[in-house]
């Protein structure tokens, strides 16, 4: 009797642990540019939760430049990158992150140094907010960014620089899925909203 109890209590204790699924994606750009990444969302309580990214780069180039913007929820009150394996610049600010002409995100990740062809970097971000564990990867993946030019509005971007091109991708378009990334006359329609950022962190976001 006693050894039911204690399966019983054990299966009940296993029913009880969350189990977190990541999202994972593979970015695409032109001039055979490409990652993959996946991004992992855990709540630790109703007022805590954590991030973590994983970011590779799958091309037969180095990138000298990385940003990657994402949206959150309202509830999502502050943000922190508390550890990462190369030097990222971080910011978070509802609706202030402006990535040119496809609006406001709300986190910044800025990569100055870039990643050489298969090197991954690791990244954790904690958040702190009400309601954060009842949360998924969708809550932030699903989000369009604020304002921008009419159609661009995307729930994630990705931009890379190498020394002969700049290519970007919309990571995680709003219900699911991945969008296409533009076709080179897109790209060069655009050029004139995305000169604003390349190469800077100030270009990026005000």
């Amino acid at each position: 009797m006693k050894n039911i109890l204690v399966v019983s209590f054990f299966v009940v204790l296993l029913a009880c642990i969350p189990v977190q699924a990541s999202t994972t994606v593979q970015l695409e750009g032109p001039a055979g540019i490409g990652a993959d990444l996946i991004f992992d969302y855990i709540s630790l309580s109703a007022t805590t939760g954590t991030i973590n990214l994983s970011l590779k780069n799958v091309s037969s180039i180095p990138w000298d430049l990385i940003i990657f913007d994402f949206n959150a929820p309202a509830s999502v009150t502050g943000a922190s990158l508390t550890s990462s394996t190369y030097s990222w610049s971080f910011d978070f600010l509802h609706d202030g992150i402006n990535a040119s002409g496809f609006g406001m995100f709300d986190v910044y990740l800025f990569l100055s140094d870039g990643l050489e062809p298969g090197q991954t970097d690791l990244m954790t971000i904690n958040l702190t907010g009400t309601g954060l564990d009842g949360m998924t990867e969708a809550d932030f993946l699903g989000l369009l960014s604020i304002g921008g030019s009419p159609g661009l509005q995307k729930s994630s971007l990705a931009a890379f620089q190498n020394p002969d091109f700049f290519g970007f991708s919309y990571a995680f378009p709003a219900g699911g899925g991945q969008q296409p990334v533009p076709e080179p006359a897109t790209v060069l329609l655009l050029s004139t909203g995305l000169i604003g950022f390349i190469g800077t962190r100030k270009k990026w976001r005000k």
